[in-house]
């Protein structure tokens, strides 16, 4: 039996300095965090 194996990856999201600050970059940034950490990555990807 194989031993399960663990993935981590890192996610950069890249903005131009002067768009950074707008309300939807920083909603859409805090969505991402938020999906990512609750463990919604299978769901990004489409997964069950």
């Amino acid at each position: 039996m194989l031993s399960e194996v663990e993935l981590t990856r890192s996610l950069w999201l890249v903005t131009h300095k002067d768009t950074q600050q707008l309300a939807k970059v920083t909603a859409f940034g805090s969505w991402l965090r938020e999906l990512l950490e609750g463990g919604g990555a299978n769901k990004l990807l489409g997964r069950r």
